[in-house]
């Protein structure tokens, strides 16, 4: 609940505005990834409500939405509330969490799919109107918030990831709905998400 003021809401994204995030991506699923394939050494997690951080920003927000499900997942229900889709920046892979990057090497797995898992970080991920968002930095901060740089909406419905291809909206859907991984299902998981992602056409190389 808020006191007054603007809320923020899921709808109200235009194509070319600006997309962002509170924080890394991917650590959820990173830590998710090490605790049910029993990897070594798995990150800390301790997911926290960004409260702080969304009154900070609400003010100058077109459309927010947490990542507790994964980054795609987040950007397949924005895109379908607002008809539109993303072009994540061409320096994507800098916004996913150093300990998603070690466990994809580690794993021998694409980047991205620490992005597709349903494991999310809970960080904001939100949308400035074009005319008003900062320059596209990697790094800027909104409403005194440091927040990292993720692309842009775009009119064709669809997640780019560049050098690595696209989702469509059929695709994305096709994440949603995996059976999450358990103890025992993790490499079926994985073969069925790289099955989706080759079908999709994205690159699905380590």
């Amino acid at each position: 609940t808020i006191s007054g003021g603007r809320p923020m809401m899921r709808h109200g994204i235009r194509p070319g505005d600006l997309l962002y995030c509170t924080g890394p991506m991917g650590r959820g699923n990173a830590f998710a990834a090490a605790m049910l394939a029993h990897l070594p050494s798995p990150p800390s997690f301790a997911p926290t409500a960004r409260l702080r951080e969304g009154m900070a920003i609400r003010d100058v927000v077109a459309a927010c939405m947490d990542s507790s499900d994964g980054l795609l997942t987040t950007l397949d229900q924005l895109g379908r509330v607002n008809d539109v889709g993303f072009d994540l920046s061409t320096s994507w892979q800098r916004a996913l969490d150093p300990s998603a990057l070690r466990r994809a090497r580690e794993m021998d797995i694409p980047p991205w799919v620490f992005l597709a898992g349903p494991h999310g970080e809970f960080e904001l991920v939100f949308t400035i109107s074009k005319e008003t968002a900062p320059p596209e930095h990697e790094e800027v901060r909104v409403g005194g918030v440091p927040c990292v740089y993720l692309g842009r909406a775009s009119r064709e419905r669809h997640v780019r990831l560049p050098g690595m291809g696209s989702f469509s909206p059929d695709h994305l859907a096709g994440i949603r709905n995996l059976d999450p991984p358990d103890g025992h299902g993790m490499q079926r998981y994985l073969k069925d998400l790289l099955a989706v992602g080759d079908a999709a056409g994205v690159s699905t190389a380590s």
